[in-house]
């Protein structure tokens, strides 16, 4: 009898110890799903900056309108290119340009300094500016620079182009010793007045 009840009580005592042990397990199992829990709700979201993107949107269209309305308002520009003994060399050109300011064109003799330069080297750079002669234009002058490679181009597919822009220019344009160049842009720089530059791209 004795032996019985021993043997009762053992058994009794290990299934407490077994149940507050899967209760422990259970409870463990339990704070550690909350931890997680709060863990993975307290991780930071990365949304996208909709308002950068839209002030960088704005910002391209207001410098590409800028530079359109200075290539149109004007009818000349500085021409730089570099001489063969790689010094500097700047002409003053009539101009015409694409509507999407890709390509800038411009008229010379073959047989000019100038275009010499630009079939040796084509790197060029082209100065655009709203200058009134007035001290105003210290601070509101506007002021465009485009750099790209210059190359000749096919007349008869530009030459309209040329002339709509300089209708003066049509009989210099329809010489047989005139050729067109176009510069292929790569970007463009503006400043107004003494502001820091800004860059834009039509690519």
């Amino acid at each position: 009898m004795l032996a019985r009840r021993l043997s009762s009580t053992i058994r009794t005592i290990h299934f407490n110890t077994s149940t507050s042990s899967n209760a422990n397990k259970i409870k463990n199992r339990c704070l550690n799903a909350t931890h997680f829990s709060t863990h993975a709700t307290s991780i930071p979201t990365q949304p996208r900056n909709i308002k950068n993107s839209t002030e960088i949107l704005r910002k391209n269209k207001d410098l590409s309108n800028s530079i359109h309305s200075m290539l149109t308002s004007q009818v000349q520009c500085v021409l730089a290119s570099t001489q063969q003994d790689v010094s500097p060399a700047q002409y003053l050109m009539a101009f015409a340009s694409s509507i999407d300011l890709k390509h800038i064109y411009i008229a010379t003799p073959l047989a000019a300094r100038k275009a010499q330069n630009m079939i040796a080297r084509p790197t060029v750079s082209l100065l655009f500016d709203n200058r009134t002669g007035n001290v105003k234009d210290h601070g509101d002058g506007l002021l465009v620079t485009a750099s790209g490679t210059a190359y000749q181009c096919d007349k008869k597919e530009n030459v309209q182009l040329f002339v709509e822009k300089n209708p003066n220019m049509k009989d210099f344009i329809e010489s047989d010793d005139i050729s067109i160049f176009a510069i292929r842009v790569a970007s463009y720089e503006t400043v107004v007045g003494y502001e820091r530059p800004e860059q834009w791209s039509p690519t």
